[in-house]
């Protein structure tokens, strides 16, 4: 598949098609490394919003979800094998998103692999 193909993937997973909430987007941004709690993560939704130009609110629609998983400069930045990785974290906990404790648990997970993997 490709990059945009990908993206489409991982904003349905997340979302069901609907604009992301600031949960569903915490849950990727965790995927990406961000580890705040929720104080930590409502500040860095709002700058999110700010930057990318999406109303707290309204959550964050298919455009700009490409605009902030395409921005390299964020940490919000994928690889294509890195969404296919996360597709299948959501793949495996069915319906829904899993709790954030564990999907973040799954993502350290996922990381220490990767980096054993460039370690060799």
């Amino acid at each position: 598949k490709t990059r945009d193909m990908l993206i489409t993937d991982v904003f349905k997973a997340l979302g069901g098609g609907s604009p992301l909430s600031s949960n569903q987007m915490w849950s990727y941004a965790s995927f990406c490394g961000f580890d705040g709690v929720d104080d930590e993560w409502k500040i860095e939704f709002e700058e999110l919003a700010k930057e990318f130009g999406f109303a707290v609110g309204a959550g964050v629609s298919a455009e700009h979800f490409k605009k902030v998983v395409d921005n390299e400069g964020e940490g919000t930045w994928s690889s294509q094998n890195e969404f296919r990785e996360l597709l299948d974290i959501l793949a495996a906990n069915g319906e829904g998103l899993p709790p954030m404790s564990t999907l973040r648990g799954q993502v350290w997970l996922l990381h220490e692999k990767t980096q054993a993997a460039r370690s060799h």
